[in-house]
């Protein structure tokens, strides 16, 4: 069995950005008339997750099994067999993608509830409040799985020779001669926990 090369390239890369969620809780109280109050809140929060695989598996085997290529010959006498045992050549190639999974944070990044208070304020008093929610969730999972296979399975039991003999019986009995190439490619998986 002879292998002659054999090259694995694997590549994973994942990048996160999640911005932490804050609470707000604003209170204006016990202004006096004619006061002016403004409340201006913005929460944003934004999550990110960006994953990829890249699997390239390149395999060149030569894969040779032979009991042929026996020589009986040029014998006097008596009886002369050639029997040469099975052959079998057997080549596996098994590749299995990559996988991602991610978890999204809990609660999906959401901002949490704002609590504002404007009260007992006086005569004519301006009270404005702006709340601003806003949140984004962006996930990409991406895979990428190459596979090639070049390769050459042989079995050999013949090119027996057993000529110029005298006398007696020649016979010459060959075995099994069988090759197997399997290649099993299993893809990628992409998984995304809520």
């Amino acid at each position: 069995m002879k292998l002659i090369k054999t090259a694995l390239i694997s590549g994973v890369f994942a990048a996160f950005a999640v911005l932490p969620v804050m609470a707000d809780e604003v209170t204006i109280a016990d202004n006096g008339a004619k006061s002016d109050n403004t409340v201006k809140i913005v929460d944003e929060s934004s999550t990110g997750v960006l994953q990829g695989n890249a699997t390239i598996v390149v395999t060149v085997a030569e894969v040779k099994s032979d009991s042929g290529d026996n020589t009986a010959s040029k014998n006097t006498g008596g009886d002369t067999t050639v029997k040469t045992g099975d052959a079998s050549s057997l080549l596996k190639v098994s590749v299995e993608g990559g996988s991602n999974e991610a978890s999204l944070p809990e609660p999906c990044g959401c901002p949490d509830s704002n609590v504002v208070k404007i009260k007992d304020n006086g005569y004519k008093s301006d009270n404005k409040v702006v709340i601003k929610d806003s949140s984004s969730t962006f996930v990409g999972q991406g895979n990428l799985t190459g596979v090639l296979t070049l390769a050459k399975v042989a079995s050999d039991t013949g090119d027996n020779k057993a000529n110029a003999n005298t006398g007696g019986n020649t016979k010459i009995k060959t075995g099994k001669a069988s090759s197997t190439l399997k290649v099993k490619v299993t893809g990628s998986s992409n998984t995304i926990n809520p």
